[in-house]
């Protein structure tokens, strides 16, 4: 106490604390402080522990806020756990959501579940329930476990029903195909093909194995498996369909979406002419092997960038589809593009997507018919960006190289794995499916496994055009 009474006379100027001041700091410089460690957490109170681990998350102190999710986990008491719930679960740390779910995911308590299915309904936050949605699909032996997450299909946040679709089509169980089929009538109602509208057709489709349009024909599919009959014919009488004309699509994929981002690949690689790939008739010694060779216009094997048509360079290829792909976007639906190298660019300069007018949809073929190949392939910053549109939920990402710091051969290759973890955290709740596109002709192994898995993990399609 006399020690740090002298220090606080030093700093008021005080001659007694002139006096002694030089040898106190001496003694602190021999004796070097610690940083202060927190006690540790003992059993104890949910109700004063839940306000601990809010303050832990609140200031960013994951490992005191694991050290109390672990404590209120001891108390094994559904308080306990409703205080993880609360806290832990809200979105606010990354690495705390996985501690706290895998812990919620392992209960027996038949309380706690109860708490977990509870919460994909009643919690405030959304990202609360996004995560429960989780934790649910791993005690799906439980029979509260499927109905909680069926409620969650009606749910007022898109990016929940989001999260309530992907997790019903991965367990795969046929108590589900009821629900959808309602969540699918309820969409019709409204009059909308949006994202949730195709979703839930496409879950239909994976658990029921039929591919019909309406609710009234799902229904009368349904009906036929479980007696065990042929599938009948399409119903009388059909709701409104949107798309009158032929689908928009991309590269041959559907835009199945209202909210969508295209992310294309501008950097210097762009401009390359890939020959057209043909498979060749392998020597006898290698009749399991399929041989892929580049074939020019004369029948050889052999053919230059030079004599490679101008059609077939990659940006060309590209700009040609999403002219075709923008132009047919109907009116109801909201569309971005974002041009990227080492720098990134918004079509009309703003960070957003926009409705397919007709005056939106010629400004944005007339900005993609301008766009040039040059520089460096920076996807991770082209993701990052996009990932904080919340209005996005659908993203096209069409790129020709690994990403990479400075265009050519002076540039540093960025490691792919850590920007594969930061999109999973970045896009878990906002939900966006991400289908990447790219092309056969890359040698890089490294490059088409970033692709693949970006959009294995995004809930997307990986396409290689020939």
């Amino acid at each position: 106490m006399r020690l740090v009474t002298h220090f606080q006379e030093v700093r008021r100027g005080s001659p007694r604390g002139y006096l002694y001041g030089p040898l106190l700091l001496g003694l602190a410089c021999l004796c070097p402080s610690e940083e202060p460690k927190a006690d540790p957490v003992p059993p104890g109170d949910p109700a004063l522990l839940g306000p601990e681990l809010e303050a832990a998350v609140a200031a960013g102190n994951t490992e005191r806020a694991v050290e109390l999710v672990d404590a209120l986990a001891a108390t094994a008491s559904p308080e306990g756990f409703a205080a993880i719930i609360e806290h832990a679960l809200s979105g606010a740390d990354y690495e705390l959501e996985k501690h706290a779910g895998a812990l919620l995911g392992e209960t027996k308590d038949p309380r706690v579940r109860q708490l977990v299915f509870e919460g994909i309904s009643k919690s405030k936050n959304y990202k609360t329930r996004i995560i429960l949605i989780a934790v649910a699909s791993r005690l799906v032996e439980d029979p509260g476990a499927l109905p909680a997450i069926h409620a969650a299909l009606r749910d007022p946040v898109r990016h929940v029903v989001y999260a309530a679709i992907y997790w019903v089509k991965k367990l795969g169980s046929t108590e589900s195909v009821e629900p959808l089929i309602d969540a699918l009538e309820a969409r019709e109602a409204l009059k909308v093909q949006d994202r949730t509208y195709f979703d839930t057709r496409k879950a239909l489709e994976a658990l029921v194995g039929g591919n019909v349009e309406t609710a009234a024909e799902w229904r009368s599919l349904w009906a036929a498996r479980k007696k065990g009959l042929a599938a009948p014919g399409k119903a009388k009488e059909s709701r409104t369909v949107v798309y009158k004309k032929s689908k928009p699509k991309f590269f041959g994929m559907d835009l199945d979406s209202s909210r969508i981002l295209f992310i294309i690949d501008v950097s210097g690689s762009m401009s390359v002419r890939d020959p057209i790939l043909v498979e060749e008739e392998p020597d006898e010694s290698e009749k399991k092997r399929t041989v892929v060779v580049p074939k020019d216009k004369r029948g050889g094997t052999s053919v230059t960038e030079a004599e490679i048509p101008i059609t077939r360079e990659r940006l060309t290829r590209v700009r040609a589809e999403l002219t075709k792909a923008i132009s047919m976007i109907p009116q109801s639906v909201r569309f971005g593009v974002l041009a990227f190298s080492h720098e990134m660019e918004f079509f009309g300069g703003v960070k957003a997507i926009r409705e397919a007018t007709a005056e939106n949809r010629s400004l944005g073929v007339q900005w993609v018919k301008g766009l040039r190949a040059q520089g460096a392939t920076r996807t991770d910053t082209a993701l990052e960006e996009a990932l904080t549109m919340r209005d996005v939920d659908t993203i096209f990402v069409l790129t020709d190289g690994a990403p990479k710091t400075v265009e050519g051969e002076g540039g540093t290759r960025i490691p792919v794995d850590p920007i594969l973890e930061s999109v999973k955290e970045k896009n878990r709740f906002l939900r966006a499916r991400i289908h990447t596109i790219s092309f056969a002709q890359i040698r890089d192994t490294s490059m088409k496994r970033f692709v693949k898995l970006l959009a294995e993990q995004n809930d997307g399609r990986s396409l290689l055009l020939e």
